[in-house]
């Protein structure tokens, strides 16, 4: 079976079996508390943590000006208009969403989906690379956050971020959906 994210409510909707996300990590962790095996094609959306310093991570950003800085002063130009927004998520009080941290918990990670024929379906080789690239996106804002922070002398909580492993992550070129058991992909 597949299905749109757009379509996606709960994982009643889906028939028994693994399931294979492309790219909605929110969609992932519903899936996971519903007991599913999953698999997801990462993509490049960078990742921030929910807080930062004993505030949202959203309220740090606006204070520093990220919102504020014109498409044509951004570093990444006219580009900026087309890359994916951050994961976030705000079940539980919005906890940090990491995609390694998936893979830790037991969500299987693939690279990017390039193409597919009957059951078989492949995948980018570079999820390490992506995933560092992410990692480093991350720390390059809370650096500039930090910035800011020294600069205004502004009052902040002390860095409670929790550390997570780093550590590279087995690479799946190609995957047989039928042996791995995927029922629906979404």
């Amino acid at each position: 079976m597949q299905l749109h994210s757009a379509h996606y409510r709960n994982a009643d909707q889906l028939p028994k079996g693994a399931v294979l996300v492309v790219g909605s990590c929110q969609i992932v962790e519903n899936l996971r508390l519903a007991d599913r095996e999953v698999y997801l094609c990462v993509g490049k959306a960078a990742r921030i943590p929910r807080r930062y310093l004993g505030r949202e991570i959203i309220q740090w950003l606006f204070d520093a000006g990220f919102q504020d800085v014109p498409v044509d002063k951004h570093p990444l130009g006219r580009a900026i208009r087309f890359e994916p927004y951050e994961h976030l998520k705000d079940r539980d009080g919005g906890r940090a969403f990491d995609l390694r941290q998936l893979a830790l918990g037991g969500t299987i990670l693939l690279g990017r989906m390039n193409d597919a024929y009957g059951f078989e379906a492949y995948f980018s080789s570079d999820l390490n690379k992506t995933l560092d690239k992410i990692d480093e996106a991350c720390q390059e804002t809370l650096a500039q956050i930090d910035q800011y922070i020294d600069e205004k002398e502004v009052d902040a909580a002390p860095n409670d971020l929790e550390p997570i492993s780093r550590n590279p992550l087995s690479i799946i070129e190609k995957l047989d959906l039928k042996k791995a058991g995927i029922g629906s992909i979404v």
